[in-house]
């Protein structure tokens, strides 16, 4: 009797711990399932990016350009300080341009409005997120030169997202590693617009970089055949709408 008894016992703990374990494994498995969902798609940053920009022919208030990026607050950062564009052939897709990065959207609307007052014409927002970025912003040095690119897509976000991480990434990558680029960001306007922004150490090294970037292209396509693939699919995907070389505000005197 006892030892059916133990028995008895032993089946009614056994069917109770079942359900509960079942519970555990579900809650573990959905929470895996949140966390994926969450994540960051490829190519992304986490965050909120605001492209600020001053468009081509006008002139921003120096106080604006002089004060707008130093009271961040909270949560906000400078990838890109302002820059003034220093092409002197139309389209040049602007005059001055600057980028902030937040943690949040509560960050994002903090921001603008400590700044609603400044908010206005000739500044122009554009919010933003990244397709692809160095691990370093922008540095600020006085002596750097920048190449600034804007595109637009004619091929869907996921199909040129697969371009940027097989192709383009790969490419500004080695020219950081070697020495050619500073740092390196593309952002993609919330209507569809690319922004490839390109930080060279100096206007010598922007110069003279066309055929060390050519032989690391060819070394690329040589050693990695998804590289390959791609690389010549850039014009199908998008159109330069215009491109500009620029400099640190610093240098310019504004």
């Amino acid at each position: 009797m006892a030892a059916f008894t133990r028995r008895a016992i032993l089946c009614v703990a056994t069917a109770l711990a079942l359900p509960l374990a079942l519970t555990a494994c579900s809650k573990r498995s959905d929470e895996t399932t949140v966390k994926a969902e969450t994540a960051a798609p490829s190519g992304s940053a986490p965050g909120q990016h605001l492209i600020l920009s001053v468009s081509e022919g006008l002139q921003a208030p120096k106080e604006l350009l002089g004060t707008l990026l130093v009271q961040q607050g909270a949560g906000t950062s400078v990838e890109l300080p302002w820059v003034q564009s220093v092409k002197r052939e139309a389209p040049s897709g602007f005059e001055h341009l600057a980028v902030l990065a937040f943690a949040d959207g509560a960050s994002l609307e903090a921001w603008r409005s400590v700044h609603a007052t400044q908010l206005v014409a000739p500044l122009s927002l554009k919010q933003a997120q990244v397709l692809t970025k160095s691990a370093a912003n922008a540095s600020g040095s006085a002596s750097a030169m920048f190449k600034i690119s804007y595109y637009s897509l004619v091929a869907p976000v996921p199909k040129f997202q697969e371009w940027v991480d097989g192709y383009l990434t790969k490419y500004l990558e080695a020219q950081r590693s070697k020495g050619i680029l500073t740092s390196y960001v593309m952002y993609l306007e919330d209507r569809g617009r690319a922004l490839l922004v390109l930080e060279y150490p100096d206007a010598a090294t922007e110069q003279s970089a066309e055929p060390i970037k050519e032989k690391l292209s060819e070394e690329l396509a040589a050693s990695d055949p998804v590289y390959a693939q791609l690389m010549p699919l850039k014009e199908e995907l998008r159109t330069t709408q215009s491109w500009t070389l620029a400099v640190p505000v610093t240098q310019t005197g504004s």
